[in-house]
């Protein structure tokens, strides 16, 4: 089989396998290697992590306050008489 979308630029996925660091330096190489993968669509659906964004979901809306038909009496208003 030929990959023909090979030419596109590589995107990793956070599904790590092992490696074993070999060469030059190998302490500072690392213990895992992500996998990579081809398809930019796939591969951002996969990456998204919905419960990072649960404080930025919109709240429901409040409802809005009933209009009283009377204005509302203090002991102010009681005292002066203006009732």
């Amino acid at each position: 089989m030929i990959d023909l979308d090979k030419d596109r630029p590589a995107r990793y996925v956070r599904n790590f396998k092992p490696h074993t660091p070999g060469g030059y330096l190998p302490e500072y190489q690392p213990t895992q290697i992500p996998e990579e993968r081809n398809d930019l669509k796939k591969t951002i659906l996969r990456q998204r992590r919905p419960d990072l964004y649960l404080t930025l979901a919109p709240q429901k809306p409040t409802p809005p306050r009933k209009a009283r038909n009377k204005p509302r009496l203090t002991d102010r208003s009681r005292r002066l008489g203006l009732s």
